[in-house]
């Protein structure tokens, strides 16, 4: 048997949003499995700490979207070596 995991926002930690509206479109088209480390330019995030008047907790791995996981500093120092076997980490 293989289980097959998909991350979940759980509402209560950070959000990441891209600074520009339209870059939620760009990063889906992008983060598709193809390679893209050789050709990436960094988009610009905010860290959203807030929600509604109700402070998020805080999260080494801020929500954007199922497809496209994001990691601060600190969890890809840590996770590094795992993501880089399986995929690649792209600057944002």
């Amino acid at each position: 048997m293989i289980n097959i995991y998909r991350p979940m926002p759980t509402g209560q930690h950070e959000l990441c949003h891209p600074r520009s509206a339209g870059c939620f479109d760009v990063i889906e088209k992008l983060i598709n499995g193809e390679r893209r480390i050789s050709s990436w330019n960094a988009i610009e995030v905010d860290v959203i700490k807030e929600d509604n008047g109700r402070r998020l907790d805080v999260s080494d791995a801020p929500w954007l979207d199922a497809h496209a996981l994001v990691f601060k500093t600190r969890a890809v120092r840590m996770l590094s070596p795992l993501l880089e076997e399986y995929g690649e980490v792209l600057p944002l």
